[in-house]
């Protein structure tokens, strides 16, 4: 549901995929692209800036467990500066590669 060009999402949307995930935010030429969440039926949730449909940008990963990571992405790998916090409640922040 939400904005289409070109029979694509286009704009501010909402998309939800046969896996049972979805994600509400801004698409460009059917590609997230800009902020946006994102929710898996595994509990997963990112919340966070896209680029040309890849997590690239700040954000925040949370896991069904309690552990979350809240930092820099690039093309969906943690990158940059974050805070990676445990369920049992450890913390590391610092520089992902």
């Amino acid at each position: 549901e939400g904005q289409f060009q070109a029979d694509q999402p286009h704009g501010s949307g909402s998309y939800y995929f046969a896996d049972g995930s979805k994600h509400q935010g801004q698409w460009v030429c059917g590609k997230q692209h800009g902020e946006g969440t994102e929710e898996w039926a595994d509990g997963g949730k990112y919340a966070g800036q896209y680029v040309n449909g890849t997590k690239t940008g700040e954000g925040l990963f949370s896991w069904r467990d309690g552990s979350h990571y809240d930092g820099g992405f690039v093309e969906n790998r943690l990158e940059g500066h974050g805070e990676y916090g445990w369920s049992d409640g450890r913390v590391f922040v610092g520089q992902w590669r």
